[in-house]
């Protein structure tokens, strides 16, 4: 940490002012403008060509002003070039395809194929998730790897075809590694676009990693090699280095902090829980579960310091770092915020030979042009735009000391002078130490919040007195990994005081994720609160030499900070119902938002797996700028649509549980562990009855319909509870899975006409028949469900007067209903299904 503050310092005095040298950074204009380029190309697509002719025009222009001696036209005109050329780099590595590339043979509907290629990268395996609250064996260990491809055989006979698939193979795909040639056949598909509101787009993700295809293959016997070791020989070298890592950690690592370990030193968090990887969120630590500057960094400095003891010269010493910095980044698979470290240990490294140490500000432009330059896609990230965001806090708060006038020593007038004035040294070292956690804090809290919708304070208080463990941790950690490479028999020391520091870590970390004022859940800021933020905080950060106008836009700030978390927590009110019906696989979850605020939530679950279903309900809500969840209506005691309430209940605050009394059955372990679930978030109950009205907003009537009184049918779906929503003259029908005796009871009331009805028991044959069809007489028909479902049959049953979606094509079906009576119905996925009435 010492050292880290030094540099900080140095770069501030390099900076300048009254008495320094002027402060030069010519890459960060460069950078900035690259950058520009690659914004303008994402947003506006203008086209290969007019990028290729304005950066040619624009540097020509450039090279003319230059010999003219028209000093800054030049610098404006070399500037706009670089807005050209990052606009280029951008474009043809998002837009641009060849006319072989793989992906124009995929489509949304996957097809068996089988496919020749190159493994790109090592396999691994990613673990079948024991906490899924699905049924067991939809559970299951895969495989993932990246294919280049070669040659593709399909229906249409074999073609050469080039680009990347991301291979999914179910089971352990031993046989096959890096460089291999392999023949695989599966199921060729097109990622699809996300199916719900504020869902992680997967195939963005793909995308800004060179793949635009997946392929998912049943069996690892699908996967033939063809020939071993082709190519990638750098790769597979490093490959068998990280395995005999692995060896080592699992040899002298407890089995419970294993994959802990593995991710802090090597990146891989395969292995990890779901539940350690929420305590590393919430008690604001995550940073350590992914390789960044932090661990590049202290393995860097650890390793000059080394050096220098060893007495090696600043060029070999230089060079050892280097190669040290660079050989880690491979050993971690070339992740990229490894990479991204590296590029800048490496840049800042290399010019100290030659006494070419420039500014932190160029050496981190300099870096952030690497990047940008081999993957634009990057400038996008959320971890390569925090790590950016916390440099540039450090170097702000670092120039913020160089300018504070050095304080004077003090005397040591009696023998308790010197132990005071030790203990005051310390003491500056932690408020220096808070200082520049809070400065990394100012920059990247809210960005934090709007992408993760996770708040830790916990984090601040962590971060630095944990510091020097974390140091002596990865040191400990890095030792162990070098033992285990050049003599195992020494590992075990190291090993030991890594293990154990790493068991203090992690129950800091679980006591921090426990504490409950230590984070929160929560709808991230909006844009233009963001715009806003940061628009202040750079003004404070140009105007650090200028302490008045600082004061006002750090009060500025803060008014804007305050305004910002009172719109989160007091949502404005809307003219609209809207009520969305999720897509969650074979299962159910709608999202009922009212115009006065409220919030209703009619079911929560999947088949496959129940957080899924609190994801992408948590997701929609958050997007929505809502907070709570004022009403958690179980239909029924199927678990496919309850098993995602306890994991809401864990993150997202629930006025009340709202449920028939059959769902009072403890006798189902599933439903005993909802209910316990509840308890322990102290969320009341509230029975339901046919007849009764939910008290939701005045614009809205909330009726329930069914299930009578009487006592509950003999099977749960009988007992489904359905529930009517009318607002300005139009009706909304909700049924859970009703059939059979239940179904038969609800047709008994009067007919009345609904525009939307929840398709009953997911599109299921004996619960949508043509007697329900006549008695509700719906418009719009939602099927909550998988594509198992029977489209074309249901149409048939409601008639040609009916649309029927559903949500496993459509994705997301959103109903909104103004004062006026106007309802609009959109799919997410099908914009052509958009329809207004």
């Amino acid at each position: 940490m010492r050292s880290l503050f030094i540099r900080i310092r140095q770069h501030a005095k390099n900076r300048g002012g009254a008495a320094g040298r002027p402060w030069r950074a010519p890459a960060l204009g460069v950078a900035v403008a690259f950058a520009a380029g690659i914004a303008l190309d994402r947003s506006l697509n203008p086209g290969w060509t007019m990028w290729l002719v304005g950066a040619a025009l624009l540097w020509g222009c450039w090279f003319l002003a230059l010999r003219a001696g028209t000093d800054r036209a030049a610098a404006i005109l070399l500037l706009a070039g670089c807005v050209a050329m990052g606009g280029a780099r951008h474009h043809s590595f998002w837009s641009v395809r060849s006319a072989s590339d793989v992906a124009r043979y995929a489509a949304a509907e996957p097809r068996l194929v089988r496919l020749t290629g190159l493994l790109a990268a090592e396999p691994w395996i990613k673990p079948a998730d024991a906490e899924a609250t699905g049924p067991g064996g939809l559970q299951c260990d895969r495989t993932i790897v990246v294919v280049r491809c070669q040659r593709l055989a399909g229906d249409d006979g074999e073609i050469p075809v080039e680009g990347q698939v991301r291979v999914s193979v179910t089971g352990h795909l031993l046989h096959a590694r890096v460089g291999d040639r392999v023949e695989v056949g599966g199921w060729l598909g097109r990622p699809p676009p996300p199916g719900n509101p504020g869902e992680f787009d997967f195939a963005e993700h793909l995308r800004k990693q060179g793949a635009r295809a997946t392929l998912f293959v049943e069996n690892p016997d699908a996967v033939r090699v063809v020939a071993a070791g082709e190519a990638f020989a750098v790769r597979r070298w490093f490959a068998r280095l990280r395995a005999r890592c692995d060896a080592t950690l699992a040899r002298t690592v407890a089995p419970q902090r294993l994959a802990v370990a593995e991710a802090l030193l090597l990146g891989d968090r395969a292995g990890m829980t779901g539940d350690i990887r929420r305590a590393f969120a919430e008690s604001g630590m995550m940073h350590l579960l992914a390789i960044s500057g932090l661990h590049v960094g202290i393995l860097a400095g650890f390793f000059w310091f080394g050096c220098r003891l060893l007495g090696l010269s600043d060029r070999a010493t230089s060079a050892a770092v280097i190669g040290l910095v660079v050989g880690y980044a491979l050993l971690a698979d070339a992740r990229p915020p490894v990479v991204r470290a590296a590029i800048f240990v490496v840049v800042a490294a290399a010019g100290r030979p030659w006494f070419r140490q420039g500014t932190m500000s160029n050496t981190l432009a300099l870096a952030a042009l690497a990047v940008l330059v081999w993957n634009p896609a990057d400038l996008f990230d959320v971890g390569a735009q925090l790590s950016f965001l916390a440099v540039a806090a450090m170097l702000w708060c670092g120039a913020w000391w160089s300018e504070s006038p050095p304080a004077e020593p003090a005397q040591a007038t009696v023998p308790g002078d010197e132990r005071w004035r030790r203990a005051m040294r310390w003491g500056r070292r932690f408020g220096r130490g808070y200082a520049l956690v809070g400065a990394i804090w100012l920059f990247t809290l809210p960005w934090v919040a709007a992408r993760f919708n996770l708040m830790s304070p916990a984090g601040f208080l962590t971060n630095v007195v944990l510091m020097p463990a974390i140091v002596i941790v990865l040191w400990a950690g890095y030792a162990t990994l070098f033992a285990g490479l050049v003599l195992p028999e020494l590992a075990g020391l190291p090993a030991a005081v890594f293990d154990g520091g790493l068991a203090v870590l992690l129950a800091v970390v679980e006591e921090g994720s426990r504490w409950e004022l230590g984070h929160r859940y929560g709808p991230g800021p909006p844009g233009w609160w963001l715009l806003g933020y940061y628009g202040l905080l750079a003004g404070i950060v140009a105007g650090r030499d200028r302490t008045a106008g600082m004061l006002r836009a750090g009060a500025v700030l803060g008014a804007w900070t305050i305004a910002g978390l009172a719109a989160a927590f007091w949502p404005a009110p809307r003219d609209e119902f809207r009520c969305t019906f999720l897509s969650v696989g074979h299962g159910c979850a709608v999202l009922m938002e009212f115009p006065n605020g409220r919030t209703l939530l009619y079911d929560a679950g999947s088949l496959q797996d129940g957080r899924r279903a609190a994801q992408v309900v948590q997701a929609a809500l958050w997007r929505s700028g809502r907070a709570r969840i004022d009403g958690l209506l179980v239909s029924h005691a199927d678990i496919d649509h309850f098993n995602g309430g306890a994991h809401l209940l864990q993150r997202v605050p629930v006025g009340s549980l709202l449920i028939d009394r059959s769902f009072l059955d403890l006798a189902q372990p599933a439903v005993a562990r909802f209910h316990q679930g509840a308890e322990a978030a102290g969320v009341p109950v509230r029975l339901l009855r046919a007849e009764d009205r939910l008290l939701v907003d005045e614009s809205v009537a909330v009726r329930v319909l069914h299930p009578r009184p009487g006592g509950p049918f003999a099977e749960d779906n009988a007992n489904s509870v359905v529930l009517e929503i009318e607002t300005a003259g139009r009706r909304i029908l909700l049924t859970g899975d009703l059939e059979g005796a239940g179904l038969d009871a609800l047709l008994e009331r009067p007919s009345a006409a609904v525009d939307v009805l929840m398709s009953p028991h997911h599109g299921g044959t004996k619960a949508n028949t043509p007697a329900l069809a006549a008695w509700a007489a719906p418009r719009w028909v939602i099927v909550s469900g998988d594509r198992r479902v029977a489209l074309d049959r249901l149409r048939s049953v409601y008639g040609a007067e009916a649309t029927v979606l559903s949500t496993a094509h459509a994705g997301a079906v959103v109903c909104r209903i103004d004062r006026d009576g106007n309802l609009e119905v959109h799919a997410t996925r099908a914009p052509s299904d958009a329809a207004k009435q």
